[in-house]
């Protein structure tokens, strides 16, 4: 993948295409780690259960004594491979069927992990998927249901993917959803849905006819915060996963409230099966399977996350050291700052959980001094930053919860001038970026909530050019905006959109010496761009998709002394490095 970049300026630029060169991050871990799981679907008569290993990209197989046997699947959009998948259910001949969410498909394996058949494709009309987040197997007719999530409906295909039916559209009317992400085919022959958005569950005839409905925002009995799965057992017992809630609710088979299950012990159940007198929980946020008896008592748990150096978990931001040999990778839901060489060999890490001094709250912005190699850590989640030598000990740290001077709310990322004497914080929670010397002091403030020039919703990231000129990105307005050393505002470019020079959500800014350009992580519409000094389009890099080169949902990209770019693909729990290749002249374009 090739681009050229136009720059204004002098009499010819240096525009240099940018080629794929490596990704870095592992995706799957041993058997018997989980990361997210999903889904979970259990055949009693083979004595296995099947969880989806959503961030692994895999499913594994356990026995009912919860060891793990084996594991299909890798990380791509080749068929047998998966991209977040989510959702599983059994078919009368033991097939498996898989929602594979990301890739927008279902696929279908025998027993031994071959696939037999896959169907699906992006888009809306009958027979494509959008993000489908789980599904099930009607016992009376083998017809296969799917939550088709970002469409906000139903379809009902037959067992070779033929579509038949749908039902369904967005809003919170009967028969209609909002990103309804589980879906059960009970004994009776009914069809529940859970209706995650409108904070309930539907049921329906298998033709899509409402039978009944219950549920509504809250945490008290039969009230829900984002169901995201429901189930049904052969007595009609219904079993609801509570996500926000941290619990599961059982219900009898009229909709009354008989008890709640997980209180204290989960965190976001994300999918459940019964089988026999148990009940299998992807206790998703603690990374591993719950499996509690039928009157809620806790029995065993299955997995834990994987840990090793090199495995990330939603990396937020990238940062390069003055002189390009070391990569820092803000690890954010692992709370750790991992380093590599510039080859990707893994150096060190640094950090735990915690609000101690060198420990982290989801860290998400990272910066190096140009002057001696200290790292700047936004520690978001404790609401200060954070200053690391280079053998990674804490140095210094400044910043509690507020909105006084100096105060911070969700801080999302940090950069330096390029002499390495102020600290550029953008303060999101609290709509604005606040300015510091190099040790925390004399601090200064710009910005507030709004839509006018100098105002943002949610600043995130920021970057400073070689003439001190800082460049945030304001991801709730869709826009860029560019100020001078003490927050004067100068100009901005970017509107909601998809086409070159639109943004859908900025995220990350990065600022290139070697060809004056801005490189902006266009976070939702999963792709670099590249502009000029003053806003001009120059290239896109990148597009949706877990290969090389694409991204989900980029949230921060950094460039070395090379002229390397190293971006955060945050979703695909991955760094990608992209480097400069030959020169091209092309002819200055002049803006006003």
């Amino acid at each position: 993948m090739c681009i050229c970049l136009t720059l204004a300026g002098s009499a010819q630029a240096d525009a240099r295409p940018y080629t794929f060169v490596a990704q870095w991050g592992l995706q799957t871990g041993p058997l018997g780690t989980l990361l997210y799981p999903s889904g979970v679907t259990v055949d009693t008569t083979a004595g296995r259960v099947y969880v989806v290993d959503s961030h692994s990209h895999r499913v594994q197989v356990f026995d009912l004594d919860g060891n793990p046997v084996y594991a299909w699947g890798t990380f791509g959009a080749a068929v047998g491979q998966f991209w977040d998948p989510s959702g599983a259910a059994l078919d009368a001949q033991g097939q498996i069927y898989v929602a594979d969410t990301a890739n927008d498909r279902v696929q279908i394996l025998d027993l031994a992990g071959t696939v037999v058949t896959a169907w699906g494709a992006y888009g809306s009309y009958p027979g494509q998927l959008q993000r489908p987040a789980d599904l099930t197997i009607a016992p009376w007719d083998g017809y296969v249901y799917v939550a088709d999530t970002v469409n906000d409906r139903v379809q009902v295909f037959d067992a070779l993917g033929n579509p038949l039916r749908y039902w369904g559209s967005k809003g919170s009317s009967n028969r209609q959803f909002r990103s309804p992400h589980g879906i059960a085919a009970a004994p009776d022959g009914l069809i529940y849905v859970a209706d995650s958005g409108n904070h309930r569950v539907q049921v329906f005839d298998p033709w899509g006819n409402i039978v009944n409905a219950w549920g509504r925002q809250g945490s008290g009995d039969r009230q829900f915060d984002w169901p995201s799965d429901v189930t049904v057992a052969t007595d009609g017992t219904i079993y609801v996963a509570d996500t926000c809630n941290n619990r599961v609710q059982v219900l009898d088979a009229t909709g009354r409230f008989l008890c709640h299950i997980g209180e204290g012990e989960l965190h976001w159940p994300g999918a459940l099966a019964v089988a026999s007198d148990r009940l299998y929980v992807a206790d998703t946020l603690n990374h591993r399977l719950a499996v509690f008896d039928l009157q809620g008592q806790l029995v065993d748990t299955w997995g834990h996350k994987d840990l090793r150096a090199g495995r990330f978990d939603q990396p937020h931001s990238v940062a390069v050291s003055p002189d390009g040999a070391r990569i820092y990778v803000a690890d954010t839901f692992n709370d750790r700052i991992q380093v590599f060489a510039a080859d990707g060999t893994f150096i060190a890490d640094w950090g735990s959980s915690g609000a101690e001094a060198g420990q982290f709250n989801q860290p998400q912005g990272l910066a190096a001094s140009p002057v001696n190699g200290h790292i700047y850590v936004a520690d978001t989640g404790n609401d200060r930053l954070q200053v690391l030598d280079t053998a990674g000990s804490a140095v210094l740290a400044w910043g509690s919860r507020g909105s006084g001077l100096g105060q911070f709310t969700a801080p999302q990322s940090v950069a330096l001038s390029p002499d390495g004497s102020r600290v550029y914080v953008t303060d999101s929670g609290n709509h604005r970026v606040q300015s510091f010397d190099a040790a925390g002091h004399n601090p200064q403030e710009w910005g507030q909530f709004g839509t006018g020039d100098g105002q943002f919703d949610t600043p995130y990231g920021l970057a400073v050019d070689a003439e001190g000129h800082v460049l945030v990105s304001d991801l709730g307005n869709h826009r860029v905006q560019m100020f001078d050393t003490e927050g004067h505002y100068l100009w901005q470019w970017g509107e909601l959109g998809l086409d070159p020079g639109q943004f859908h959500r900025p995220t990350g800014v990065a600022f290139s010496p070697l060809d004056g350009q801005w490189y902006i992580a266009d976070y939702s519409s999963n792709r670099l761009q590249a502009f000029d000094a003053f806003g001009g389009f120059s290239a896109s890099i990148g597009a949706r998709g877990p290969g090389a080169g694409h991204f989900q949902l980029p949230r921060s990209v950094a460039i070395g002394p090379d002229g390397r770019l190293y971006v955060a693909d945050t979703a695909n729990n991955l760094l990608q490095v992209f480097e400069r290749g030959y020169l091209l002249w092309l002819p200055v374009v002049r803006r006003r």
